[in-house]
């Protein structure tokens, strides 16, 4: 079985914003950050990259998400 890796810049630019709340600080999290913010992304493909995990796995081009898709999570007007 083959594993794949979905990777993207926009990724890490995704914005949760002031009202999605924090998660306890841990060795994943750092004190006031949101899961969904960018450095635990970040951090996260730099130690793939890094420890060579990342050249390993199948890359998965990311498909863009439906406006019917999007509406699933976010209100029209959000998008």
């Amino acid at each position: 079985m083959t594993s794949g890796l979905a990777w993207h810049e926009s990724f890490w630019r995704h914005d949760p914003g002031p009202n999605a709340g924090t998660l306890a600080p841990g060795p994943w999290v750092p004190p006031g950050a949101h899961m969904d913010s960018a450095d635990p992304k970040i951090r996260l493909k730099a130690l793939l990259d890094a420890s060579g995990l990342a050249a390993r796995f199948a890359p998965i081009e990311p498909p863009l998400a439906s406006d019917e898709e999007l509406a699933r999570v976010h209100a029209r007007a959000y998008r």
